[in-house]
């Protein structure tokens, strides 16, 4: 079914101002909405989004003039001759524009008088979605765009992906309003390709590693295959005192009766060899470990006697250093 993709502020921001000052949409981004059109999804600015990124472009032009002058400045004033004059400019940069200049069927979301009245209503009440930083905050225009989003989603019956790391969107994604709207959260550049069904090569490496659990996981009742597998979002590593990789994030998936995606899940590995798997359902938590194959004892038995090797060897240059 067709989607609607929604960009976010900080996401447009996310590739730099140099592509957008100049009037051009940021490569990655381009495909990434190219692709969208391709699948016949369809891609909407709010218009709070526009006038965030404008302000924002404004004052990144304004910033790199003034460096500019004053470079200008300092070389005339060292007896250089700078040719031709900087004369000031003002760029009035709108991203809509660049936006439509590629793809003239991007869609500018309007607020309407009502959800201009529903997002003041919910920001002086402290209602929902709450940002998760700091939940007695205003976070008036982020309010904006969600009431925005719930009122075309309701018209539209379309749903909804919006690109956002803000954590007010992902608390109303997880809401009974949000699923009751269909509208779902994602944050980085990896997450939204395999939205868009183009999975990156370090995000393949994690499905490959979950799947080795998935006998574990079949004797406990979650039959995990690869088609159920739709993405892992929210990527974190966290590399352990004990030599373990952690990977920590959400698991996205499709068809698993016994799972309600979202799911939390944590993956610790040891020399590049997966070990142990969480996974947190709901009210239920499910763990499992694998049997490590002659193989995989062998590499992790290498790993581990090369990084004893290197922490000798830096020790013992060191101990060089000081004593010479």
């Amino acid at each position: 079914m067709p989607q609607t993709i929604v960009f976010d502020t900080n996401y447009l921001r996310s590739f730099g101002d140099s592509d957008y000052r100049i009037e051009k949409l940021p490569q990655k981004l381009h495909d990434q909405i190219k692709l969208a059109f391709s699948r016949e999804d369809l891609v909407a600015l709010p218009n709070t989004v526009r006038l965030e990124t404008n302000a924002w472009l404004a004052l990144q032009a304004e910033t790199a003039q003034k460096s500019l002058l004053d470079a200008h400045k300092l070389l005339r004033n060292a007896g250089y001759e700078v040719s031709p004059e900087i004369t000031e400019k003002k760029h009035n940069i709108d991203i809509a524009t660049v936006l439509r200049k590629y793809f003239s069927t991007v869609y500018l979301l309007e607020p309407t008088i009502e959800d201009y009245r529903e997002a003041e209503r919910r920001t002086s009440y402290r209602l929902s979605p709450l940002p998760k930083k700091n939940p007695t905050g205003e976070e008036y225009r982020d309010r904006l765009i969600w009431c925005q989003l719930v009122s075309y989603a309701r018209a539209s019956k379309t749903p909804i992906l919006l690109v956002s790391g803000d954590g007010l969107f992902h608390n109303g994604a997880a809401s009974d309003e949000g699923k009751t709207a269909s509208i779902e959260v994602v944050e980085s550049e990896s997450d939204l390709d395999q939205r868009l069904n183009q999975r990156p090569h370090h995000i393949q490496a994690v499905v490959d590693q979950l799947l080795m659990f998935s006998m574990n996981l079949q004797r406990q009742g979650v039959d995990l295959k690869p088609e159920s597998i739709v993405g892992i979002e929210e990527l974190r590593k966290v590399n352990e005192a004990n030599g373990s990789l952690v990977l920590k994030f959400m698991l996205r998936t499709i068809g698993i009766k016994e799972v309600s995606s979202p799911v939390s899940a944590r993956m610790v590995s040891l020399g590049g060899v997966p070990i142990l798997l969480s996974l947190s359902l709901g009210e239920r938590a499910i763990e499992c470990a694998r049997q490590i194959g002659p193989q995989e004892k062998e590499k992790l038995a290498l790993d581990r006697f090369r990084d004893t090797t290197n922490i000798e060897q830096v020790a013992d240059e060191l101990r060089s250093l000081l004593r010479s």
